[in-house]
């Protein structure tokens, strides 16, 4: 390039970026902009106005701004007007413009006359606008300062379980565990009848008034204190918030009864990290981000990281609550629209593992059948089976007895992608020659692997998801 060619570059970023905030970010994929205008007229400022948008590009590429409004086009071309140009933040697509729509929200913009802004911006790249999350943070706050103590009702837990029956819940435990707590609740039922049966010291549980009919009432949070009165052998009743539908209509999908995410996402954050209620599970907390992701690219997003925040969730905590998401997410690829991918240690999970072994030692009924994850498998695994340990001298038997079977045949299953993936590159091969080994100085032979998918039906949960 010729130095006049490179003057020139250098004139027309100065002249369409008079500040960058972030010039150390050079890799990313969208930006945040701000014009700034000070309209003077006969030395005095008429007024300051300001727009916001954000772009998915690059800052130097021929895009400027996006606003077609009237007002902000006149201004920018009249020579009285003093324009600053600042790009403010620089990341991914979903950052970016969630960022963009948290300033707009946060100023009212549409609606605030000092600025341009039409709209507070929206969800382009998310499923949530800051409008939603800030109604959600405001539905959190006023439950727990008291505001909402006016839609505050004792009910029976007989009048819950009716309710439950008719319209379900919004159930946010693991769905492949009891939903309920065991020493958790069994700890609250004896405080309850150490109260003779008084509930008023545990928080109140949450519900949706309102419900498809005047008096139906949807479950949201609170099974765990539900459980507990349950329990115990005096409580009766249980404090309960019932919102009328007017306080979380815009929580719903055109006004209508059915569960959304967004009244999910209310009802993970009204558990965060404390003593009580009982904190929300990492891998609920990894599941929840898939549901609320659009893509792969959304679930490690900032407003992701802001969702754990809420449920005190940060640092390294919350990097494996979003690696373990970008792997549930990854599953559900692989799995399919119409199938699930079970954990190995959930009910149905074990049930397919449990299914695969009997079938192959009803084919292979003189075998010695390993049944083991790929992630795991290995000569250590093998070693730890038919290597007799010595210690002070003394020899221990094997979890095998040479001479029922002279052939040891795996059986092996993939927990989720990333360790499939690892497997077929070379772990799988590099694993079968080493047992192999080992197998054959001892006087086994090792089978050909044996493969069992933890892909099948999503088992239907009665609870309302």
């Amino acid at each position: 390039m010729k130095e006049d060619e490179k003057e020139f570059e250098v004139k027309e970023k100065i002249f369409k970026w008079d500040i960058d905030h972030v010039p150390d970010i050079k890799e990313y994929e969208a930006y945040v902009y701000k014009f700034s205008i000070t309209l003077c007229r006969e030395q005095k400022v008429a007024y300051e106005k300001i727009y916001i948008g954000a772009h998915k590009g690059h800052i130097y590429d021929p895009y400027d701004f996006s606003s077609e409004a009237e007002e902000f086009l006149k201004d920018l071309r009249n020579p009285d007007s003093e324009v600053e140009c600042e790009v403010m933040a620089k990341g991914t697509v979903y950052d970016e413009f969630d960022l963009e729509n948290q300033m707009l929200e946060k100023v009212n913009a549409k609606n605030n006359k000092s600025y341009y802004n039409k709209t507070n911006g929206g969800s382009r790249y998310s499923s949530q606008s800051a409008k939603i999350e800030g109604l959600i943070d405001s539905i959190i706050s006023k439950c727990n300062s008291g505001a909402f103590s006016k839609y505050e009702k004792l009910l029976s837990l007989e009048d819950i379980k009716k309710q439950m029956d008719l319209y379900g819940q919004i159930q946010i435990r693991d769905e492949d565990e009891d939903v309920a707590n065991e020493d958790y609740t069994n700890d609250m039922a004896d405080n309850i009848d150490l109260h003779n049966g008084k509930t008023h010291f545990l928080p109140p549980c949450l519900a949706f008034g309102n419900w498809k009919t005047k008096d139906g009432i949807l479950w949201g949070d609170g099974t765990q204190r539900y459980t507990g009165v349950e329990k115990s052998k005096r409580g009766k009743k249980i404090k309960v918030i019932v919102l009328p539908k007017s306080e979380y209509v815009e929580l719903l999908e055109k006004g209508k009864c059915e569960v959304t995410q967004h009244l999910i996402d209310l009802c993970f954050l009204r558990n965060p990290l404390t003593a009580a209620p009982l904190p929300m599970k990492p891998i609920e907390l990894a599941r929840n981000i898939v549901a609320r992701s659009k893509d792969i690219g959304d679930v490690s997003s900032e407003r992701q990281y802001r969702f754990l925040a809420k449920n005190r969730r940060t640092g390294k905590g919350a990097k494996r609550i979003i690696s373990k998401a970008e792997i549930l997410w990854k599953n559900k690829e692989k799995a399919g629209p119409l199938n699930h991918y079970h954990s190995p240690t959930s009910p149905e999970g074990k049930k397919i593992l449990a299914d695969k072994r009997e079938e192959v030692e009803n084919l292979f009924p003189n075998d010695i059948i390993i049944t083991a994850s790929s992630s795991n498998f290995g000569g250590g695994h093998i070693e730890g089976i038919v290597i007799q340990p010595v210690v002070d001298g003394r020899k221990y038997p094997t979890k095998i007895v040479k001479g029922d079977s002279q052939v040891i045949r795996p059986v092996i299953y993939h927990s989720n992608t990333d360790f499939q993936e690892d497997w077929e590159k070379g772990k799988g091969e590099k694993d079968r020659k080493w047992c192999k080994w080992i197998c054959e100085g001892l006087g086994y032979e090792f089978a050909p692997y044996d493969y069992v998918s933890l892909i099948a039906p999503k088992v239907t949960s009665k609870a309302t998801k």
